[in-house]
This record gives structure tokens, sequence and C-alpha cells, in this order.
């Protein structure tokens, strides 16, 4: 895989785009659609042969739509739809110092260390 398209698939702060549920080009997404499309037929062998799981047959349905309406092409696209991470500065840092990951930075202001660290915390949890 070339360096561009694991910088793609890759945020500035490290996390993992391409197995996010929000990336529309990450495994998530590509799997809820390929499922979809294997389960077309399935609802109705679930209202004929198990009308008992027809409801819970739909529910799992409507999250494989969601997971496969992802909209976010990540954060280094420049049809990025938001960050998941609410109140996230990372990705205007690195751009304003020219910075592949915020990893990188060694001399993070006090504030930005705290707000980081914050936002993981509140990721993780």
């Amino acid at each position: 895989m070339e360096r561009n398209e694991i910088l793609k698939k890759v945020a500035p702060c490290s996390l993992m785009c391409h197995t996010c549920s929000g990336y529309n080009d990450g495994v998530i997404c590509s799997s809820a659609k390929a499922l979809l499309k294997y389960l077309e037929v399935m609802e109705g062998f679930y209202e004929r042969h198990i009308p008992d799981a027809v409801e819970s047959y739909n529910n799992f349905e409507n999250v494989l739509c969601m997971y496969s309406n992802a909209d976010c092409s990540g954060c280094r696209s420049t049809e990025h739809n938001g960050c998941s991470i609410e109140g996230c500065f990372l990705l205007e840092c690195i751009k304003t110092i020219m910075l592949i990951f915020v990893g990188n930075v060694t001399n993070f202001r006090a504030e930005e260390r705290r707000n980081y660290s914050r936002m993981r915390y509140i990721s993780s949890g």
C-alpha cells in the first residue's frame, strides 16, 4: 500500500479512519454494503419461515443501512464532514505547523495536551 493511501486511512491524531463506522471508505461501511446486498431476499424468508424474528431482522437491517451511509471522507480529505470527536482541534493544529501526525509534536502547549488527553479519555469510554 502506498504511503498516501495509508495516510488517508489514519487520522492526524492516529485514530484509524479505516475502522471507523463513520468513514465512507472504511471496512465497516463497505462490509455493511456487502451484507445488505447479500441479505436482499432475507426479509421475505423471515416473514415466511421465522415470523417472530422479522422485527429483529428489520432492526439489524436498519443498523446496516446506517453504517452503509457513512458520510465522513476522513480528516485528510478536502470533503471532510466533521470530526467524530466534538471540539477536536488537532486537524487545524497539524495544518498550521505542517505535520503528518500530532504524535510528532514535542512541544504541545499545556492546554492542548490537556484537551488531547481529555478527548482520548472520552473517545475510549
